[in-house]
C-alpha cells in the first residue's frame, strides 16, 4: 500500500466513523512538535519521515478536535541547539521535542527539553551520556542504545552464526572507548572469548598493521570499534589485506555506507531498521517512506517517523497535552504499533524503547542495482528461543538492565 492509498484508506474508515466522532478541524486544538536536527547528511532524511508522520496523524486528529502541526529547526553546535529549541517552545509552542544529531548536541536537546518542561524523544543519540546518570524523566529513547546494538550483534554472533573468537580493533578515544565496553558486556553475556585487542591512535587511518597482527591471533571475528570515516576506511583495508575472517561492528550508518564503494565494504552490522524488511506491515511503510523521502528509508528515518507517531498517540490516546499527561501515558506502558510485529513500550527504569533490532550484512550489488542495495537482511535479534516469560523480558535481552543502568528518574 502506497502513501496515497494508504491516506484513502484512513479518510474511508473516519467517513464511516459515527458523527460525534468526525468534528470538523475547525477551531481545532493545535498540537505542535518541534524537530531539531544537526546540519549532517542525516538530517535530509529525518524531516521528509517527519512530515509524512504529520501528515498521516492529521488524517485521524482532525476527527478528535486536534491538529497536528511540525516545526523544524536546525542546530550546527550544541549552543546552537539550546538556543533552536528554545525558540521551539517559547515561540512556536512545541509541546514535545525530537531528534538531535551527535551525542553533544543531543544532550543540548536534552538539557533545553528538561528546562522548559516538556517531553524529549531522543531519535539520534546511542550514548549512555543521555541515558546513564544524566538521564532524565522527560527524556525518552526511541534510537536504540549502543549497549542493546551490542547485545544484538553479540547474541547474532555466538548464538546464531557460533563466532566465538573476538578480536577488538579500538580507537584510543573516548567513544571508541563506550563501544568496546558495550561489546566486552555483550561478549561475556553470550560466553564468547577475546583473543586479541589492538589499539590505534586517535586520528589514524592506516589500521593494516593492527588488523594484521589481529588475524595472526587466530579470531572468528574482527569487531571493529570505530565510526564513520574511520569505520568506512578500516573495512576497505580488511578487504585489501585479503583477510579471510569475518568482520562485525556496532555503529553503522546506512547514510554512510551508501556513500562508500560497495566492493570495499564488508560485514554483518545491527541495525535499528531496514529498507528491505516486508514481515508485518513493514512492507507497507517502507513504500510511504521511500515516496516521501524519494529513496529507501534508513534507520533515522525510521526513528523519526516513530517517535512523531508515538508524540501525537500519545495525545489522542492519553486525552491530554500537558507534560505530566504525556509522561504518564508513556509510563504507564500502551504498547505502540511501530511496524515491527509487536507492540512497543518504554522501559521503566531508563525511557528506552524497548524493540527488536535487525542483522544485516553488506554486498555489491548487482550492476543494474540502486547504489542503496548494499546489505541482506540476515534476521531479527532477539534471536527465537531467547528466554523470557513476557516479550518485554525477551527485549529486555537486548540492553542494560536496571541494575546496571546508572540512570535514577527523579519526580516530575
Amino acid at each position: 500500500m502506497n502513501r496515497r492509498h494508504f491516506l484513502r484508506a484512513l479518510a474511508a474508515s473516519l467517513a464511516a466513523a459515527p458523527a460525534f466522532v468526525r468534528r470538523q478541524a475547525w477551531g481545532a486544538e493545535e498540537v505542535a512538535i518541534g524537530l531539531l536536527v544537526g546540519s549532517g547528511e542525516s538530517g535530509r532524511y529525518v524531516v521528509p519521515a517527519a512530515q509524512l508522520a504529520v501528515e498521516e496523524a492529521n488524517y485521524i486528529a482532525g476527527a478528535f478536535g486536534k491538529v497536528v502541526r511540525l516545526l523544524t529547526e536546525v542546530a550546527t553546535s550544541p549552543d546552537d541547539a539550546d538556543k533552536k529549541a528554545t525558540k521551539l517552545v517559547r515561540q512556536g509552542g512545541a509541546k514535545t521535542l525530537l531528534g538531535g544529531g551527535d551525542d553533544r548536541l543531543s544532550g543540548a536537546l536534552q538539557a533545553a527539553s528538561t528546562r522548559e518542561g516538556i517531553i524529549y524523544l531522543n531519535t539520534m543519540s546511542r550514548s549512555e551520556a543521555v541515558r546513564g546518570a544524566p538521564c532524565h524523566r522527560l527524556t525518552f529513547h526511541v534510537e536504540a542504545s549502543l549497549a542493546m546494538y551490542a547485545d544484538a550483534i553479540g547474541q547474532w554472533l555466538v548464538r546464531g552464526a557460533k563466532k566465538t573468537r573476538w578480536g577488538y580493533l579500538t580507537p584510543e578515544t573516548e567513544a571508541g572507548a563506550e563501544i568496546e565496553r558495550m561489546v566486552e558486556r555483550a561478549r561475556k553475556r553470550q560466553g564468547g572469548t577475546t583473543v586479541g585487542r589492538q589499539v590505534v591512535s586517535a586520528g589514524t587511518r592506516d589500521y593494516r598493521a593492527a588488523l594484521t597482527t589481529l588475524a595472526k591471533a587466530g579470531p572468528d571475528v574482527l569487531v571493529i570499534n570505530l565510526d564513520g570515516s574511520s569505520l568506512l576506511a578500516a573495512l576497505a583495508q580488511v578487504k585489501e589485506l585479503g583477510l579471510q575472517v569475518e568482520v562485525a561492528g556496532v555503529v553503522m550508518e546506512a547514510f554512510e555506507f551508501w556513500q562508500a564503494e560497495p566492493a570495499k565494504l564488508t560485514g554483518v552490522w545491527p541495525a535499528l531498521w531496514f529498507h528491505g524488511f516486508s514481515r508485518y506491515s513493514g512492507r507497507e511503510l517502507n513504500k510511504r517512506l521511500a515516496e516521501a523521502l524519494g529513496q529507501p528509508a534508513e534507520s533515522r528515518a525510521w526513528a523519526t517517523f516513530t517517535a512523531v507517531k508515538a508524540a501525537w498517540e500519545a495525545v489522542l490516546r492519553g486525552g491530554r497535552t500537558d507534560t505530566a499527561g504525556l509522561v504518564s501515558f508513556f509510563e504507564k506502558g500502551r504498547g505502540m504499533d511501530a511496524h515491527k510485529g509487536q507492540p512497543l513500550t518504554f522501559r521503566p527504569w531508563d525511557h528506552q524503547l524497548r524493540q527488536p533490532l535487525m542483522v544485516l550484512r553488506s554486498k555489491v550489488p548487482a550492476p543494474e542495482s540502486p547504489r542503496w542495495d548494499i546489505f541482506e537482511l540476515l534476521g531479527e535479534v532477539p534471536l527465537r528461543g531467547t528466554p523470557g516469560k513476557s516479550q518485554e523480558e525477551i527485549l529486555d535481552t537486548l540492553g542494560l538492565s536496571e541494575a546496571e543502568s546508572a540512570c535514577r528518574l527523579g519526580a516530575l
